[in-house]
Order: C-alpha cells, then sequence, then structure tokens
C-alpha cells in the first residue's frame, strides 16, 4: 500500500512537470510573438524605409515558425522632379524586398544538440527574391546565402552564429571564389547590450586570359560590442579589418596592401560622449614602391548626449523623403539642425586632430591639432549673422604640421613641371628637346628654392633641420602663425565686445 503511494506521488509530480512545461512553452511562444511585434513596431520608427509586405506566422504549443517579408520602399530615394500627373496614388511601390524565416522551438526545455534550460532556440535564414536567388543559384547552389541558429536566454539575450557558405562561379572570362562567413553575434533587447564577431577567410577574382589578372582580399572581419548608455544611443566600438589585398594587372603588375583597418569608438563622459575614429593603413606596395604606415585619428569630445539624440532623430526622419516633399523635409531639417545645433555648441564641444601620419617614399608627413569651443553665447532667437562672430570669439584652434623637405620639393617640383610642359606643349605643338628639358628641370629648381626662401621670410614656413613645419594658433579672436601675429587674409567677423 505504502508502494502505492509512493508511486501514486511520484506520477502526479510527474504530471504537474508536464504540465508546467506544456504551459511554460505555451507562455515562451506568447512572449516570442508579442517581442517579435515590438520589435516591427520599432522598426517602423528607426527605418521607415523598410517596410513589411507581408507575414506569415504558425503557433504551436512546443514550436512556432515565422516569415516575415520586408520591402525597401525605392520612392524614399527618388529625389528626381515630379511631373504634373505623373503620381499615380494606386500604382504599387517599387521596392526591393528580401525576408527572413525563423523556426522557434519553445523553452523552458529545449531538446536540440542535447538538451538545454533556455528560453527558445530560433534556426532561420535570409530569403531573397526567386529572380536574385536564380542568379546566385550558379555559386551557392539551392544553400541559403545567409543562416543563422542560436538560443534565448531567460534574461532576453540572443546568443547567434551566423553561416553563409562558400561560393563558386566560373564565367568564360573570370573566376570567382568566396570563403563564406562565419560569425557570432549576442544581443539582449531589453538592456541593449550586444557583441558581434564576423568573419570572411577571403574573395578570390581571377582572369581567364594570359595576363593572370588576378583580386585577392584576405581575411574580412568585422566586430564590436557596446550596449544602450546616456539618452538611449548606442555606445562602445566597431572595427571593419582586412589582412590583405593583392592585385596583379598589366597596368600596376603585382600589388599590394596590408592591415587596414578602420575603427570606431564611443564612450559615456557624465551627460556627456567622446567619439574616437581612427583610420590605419600599415604597407601599400604599387609600382615598386612602399607607402605606409598611414594613420587618421580625430575625437569629438564633450557632446551632449541628449543634444545629439535629438539631432539623429531629425535625421532620422529624413531616411523616407519621397517627391514633393524634399522641400518642407530639408527645411524641417534646417530648423532642427540650427535649433539643436546651438545647443550642442553651448556645451563646449572639442574636435581633436589626435594625429594624422602619412610615410611616403619621399618621405614622412605627420599633423596634430585641436578645435575647442572654450565660450559661445549665440541665441535662437538672434541675428544668423551674429552667430557667426559669437563663433569665432570663443574659438581656441590651433594646428601643427612638419614635412620632409624632399616629399614638399617633389610634389611642388612634379606641378610646376606638369604645369610648364603642358605650357611649352601649346605654344610649340612638338615634344622639347633633352637639353631643353634639362634646363627646363634646373630652372624649376631654382625657382622652388627661391620660393622656399620667400616663405620661410615671410614666417609662412619654418625650416627644421631636413623638415618643414608649420603651427597655427587662433585664440581669444586673435590669430599667430609660427609664433607671430598672422594677418588673415579674409576679414574675420568678431563682436564687439571680446570675450573675456
Amino acid at each position: 500500500m505504502k508502494n502505492i503511494k509512493v508511486i501514486g506521488i511520484a506520477i502526479a509530480v510527474a504530471a504537474l512537470l508536464v504540465v508546467a512545461h506544456l504551459g511554460a512553452s505555451w507562455l515562451i511562444g506568447q512572449r516570442m510573438e508579442s517581442a517579435t511585434i515590438a520589435q516591427l513596431e520599432k522598426l517602423k520608427v528607426e527605418a521607415p524605409y523598410l517596410k513589411v509586405i507581408s507575414q506569415k506566422n504558425e503557433y504551436g504549443l512546443f514550436s512556432s515558425t515565422q516569415e516575415i517579408m520586408f520591402g525597401i520602399d525605392t520612392a524614399c530615394f527618388d529625389t528626381g522632379p515630379v511631373a504634373p500627373g505623373a503620381e499615380d496614388p494606386a500604382a504599387p511601390l517599387k521596392q526591393i524586398s528580401f525576408g527572413v524565416r525563423n523556426v522557434i522551438q519553445h523553452g523552458p526545455i529545449v531538446f536540440r544538440d542535447g538538451v538545454h534550460l533556455t528560453l527558445a532556440h530560433e534556426q532561420g535564414e535570409l530569403i531573397l527574391p526567386p529572380e536574385v536567388q536564380q542568379h546566385l543559384k550558379a555559386a551557392f547552389g539551392d544553400q541559403a546565402i545567409l543562416s543563422w541558429h542560436g538560443t534565448v536566454s531567460f534574461t532576453g539575450t540572443h546568443d547567434l552564429t551566423l553561416t553563409s557558405p562558400t561560393g563558386k562561379l566560373v564565367k568564360p572570362d573570370m573566376q570567382l571564389l568566396w570563403s563564406g562567413i562565419q560569425g557570432k553575434i549576442k544581443v539582449n533587447a531589453r538592456t541593449g547590450a550586444y557583441e558581434f564577431n564576423v568573419l570572411a577567410p577571403g574573395l578570390q577574382v581571377s582572369g581567364a586570359d594570359a595576363q593572370n589578372e588576378q583580386f585577392q582580399i584576405e581575411k574580412i572581419a568585422l566586430t564590436g560590442q557596446g550596449q544602450r548608455g546616456v539618452a538611449d544611443l548606442n555606445l562602445g566600438d566597431a572595427a571593419f579589418t582586412i589582412d590583405n589585398i593583392k592585385v596583379n594587372s598589366p597596368m600596376f603588375g603585382a600589388s599590394s596592401a596590408e592591415s587596414f583597418k578602420i575603427q570606431a569608438t564611443s564612450v559615456a563622459n557624465g551627460e556627456f560622449v567622446d567619439v574616437n575614429q581612427v583610420i590605419q593603413l600599415n604597407s601599400v606596395d604599387v609600382l615598386g614602391k612602399k607607402y605606409g604606415p598611414i594613420t587618421y585619428h580625430i575625437a569629438l569630445n564633450h557632446l551632449h548626449a541628449e543634444t545629439v539624440a535629438k539631432l539623429a532623430k531629425a535625421f532620422e526622419k529624413l531616411s523616407c523623403v519621397k517627391r514633393g516633399e524634399q522641400d518642407a523635409a530639408l527645411e524641417t531639417l534646417l530648423q532642427s539642425a540650427r535649433t539643436h545645433g546651438i545647443a550642442l555648441l553651448q556645451h563646449k564641444p572639442e574636435l581633436l586632430i589626435k594625429q594624422i601620419r602619412a610615410i611616403l617614399p619621399e618621405g614622412e608627413v605627420l599633423a596634430n591639432g585641436h578645435l575647442t569651443l572654450t565660450a559661445f553665447d549665440g541665441k535662437l532667437e538672434a541675428d544668423p549673422a551674429a552667430l557667426l562672430p559669437a563663433l569665432i570669439a570663443g574659438l581656441d584652434a590651433g594646428f601643427e604640421a612638419t614635412a620632409s623637405q624632399n616629399l614638399v620639393r617633389y610634389f611642388a617640383r612634379q606641378q610646376m613641371l606638369d604645369s610648364a610642359m603642358r605650357t611649352l606643349m601649346t605654344d610649340r605643338k612638338e615634344s622639347p628637346t633633352e637639353k631643353e628639358l634639362a634646363d627646363l628641370s634646373a630652372s624649376i629648381d631654382q625657382q622652388l628654392t627661391e620660393q622656399i626662401q620667400g616663405f620661410a621670410a615671410l614666417n609662412y614656413v619654418q625650416i627644421d633641420g631636413d623638415k618643414f613645419k608649420v603651427v597655427f594658433k587662433f585664440q581669444k579672436g586673435l590669430p599667430t602663425l609660427n609664433g607671430a601675429p598672422f594677418q588673415s587674409p579674409i576679414p574675420l567677423p568678431l563682436p564687439a565686445a571680446p570675450v573675456k
């Protein structure tokens, strides 16, 4: 009897667990449906050019299937004039369509590659129009051009793995090899946190003729991480990198570029945001010459986050402006830009040119500088003509650049020689003799030396060993060049009373 009671209790507990699982699975399905609806509503606001053409949902107790077709309304980008009577309200929208298909297995227990305790498992693919898929079939067959799978945790984090297949396309005049894409994406819709790491091992295109033309890219990567921060802005960092680019062509021979990188970073600083951008290229080999490294690094600091968010929303509204609406939309944008732009300047933003550097075969160029608003009392209701003097009065700027003499002389000499040759050929209609070329070259060298000496005498440039140097500063409405007062060729509008 006691054993029967134990068995009965066990059966009851098992039944309760089954019912609980069924109920939880149904609730999870409802939650996933609500999340999809919320994301589509958000998409309408953030991307008005993207329309939902159709939506099919099949909901079951343990799984659901979603198929959503989107259309990019090309009328949003049609800026041509409107002919009278040309618009037909009944005509269908011109659009580029694509879609996504997701199969979602509901939790809390998911039987997929084992047993997992999670909110849901999703597996999906990108749907392309039949005509596009037909063009891609020769390279990829019937495989989905992009697919993904992963889980949705109880905290709302989507942890997905992306896959794109390898492809090969052979034509009579060329051959293309694509190594596919592998990637990881993690997004939490609730907190706004995200991470992504997407890698394409390479792309190779080669010609079929005897000249052996070839273009090859090795290891393309897109990485980043961040989260929703101050003023609901997405803050974090992202980078796009290419390890190597190789080109073999009859015109340039064997050329290459190594280690190309674009990186952007944004961080919160109280109620402000600081933004950095770096573009780097390690080296370029072309026509027997080597260039690099080349670096471009700038920063925008002390940007008022709330104002930046308002400016972003103003520009967002321009993402879908149809013909006949451009003038009104542009007027609204200009008014918003003026309103929020003045507010942004009142918070003393700063532009830093941290480094611009290029090493060329002829020498090196290096520059840095800053542009800061120490004060700005411009008012929205003020006469627009009064805003520029207020801006200049509060401006603190500095710029310093150095360049090798050999580099400056090389490019200046080339320009002077090209100009002289064009004049000579126009006047004489025939090529100069070798002696005339030698005399012309010596004359240009002499002119260039005299011009450089003249610039140095006027303090337009400083000679520092084998380099030319320029230092420009602008403070309290007064410009200086290389430490001496500088008379601007353009009169600067300044307010009647200088800013203290």
